[in-house]
């Protein structure tokens, strides 16, 4: 990064930055309970946490800054959103893949888990989805 630059991360797409006690970050510990993320991998909700965040960008940031911020994403169902999901976010492809092929009914169990998870953020064919956002400026 430049000298004097901004660094900005929005979670929107890169899963990094969801608070853990909401929907992405939420989703990622149901998932780990059907496939443990590998050890030594430190999970991603983490870096919803602003206490978090601050520790691990006081070495080479300052002027750390958060805001909170809501995406909204159409979905026709919970299942559309569901299906959308399994073919577009990264590790729950991924959990799908294993569990087709070794257990098919923790699939069924996962998947009903999940449409019963984002039906608590479904409103009016919306997911509703809130992000941390973190500004710092690089030291």
């Amino acid at each position: 990064m430049y000298p004097r630059y901004r660094l900005t991360t929005c979670s929107c797409g890169v899963g990094t930055t969801w608070p853990p006690e909401l929907l992405i970050g939420r989703s990622f510990v149901l998932a780990g309970r059907y496939a443990p993320p590998p050890p030594g991998v430190a999970p991603p909700p983490l870096w919803g946490d602003p206490n978090i965040v601050r520790e691990r960008l006081a070495s080479g940031a300052k002027q750390i800054t958060f805001d909170r911020a809501r995406m909204e994403v159409p979905a026709l169902s919970l299942q559309h959103f569901r299906k959308t999901i399994e073919q577009t976010a990264g590790p729950i492809i991924k959990l799908v893949e294993f569990l087709s092929a070794t257990d098919p009914a923790k699939l069924a169990a996962f998947r009903s888990e999940y449409e019963a998870l984002v039906s608590e953020y479904f409103e009016g064919n919306v997911v509703h989805q809130d992000y941390l956002l973190t500004r710092a400026v690089k030291s």
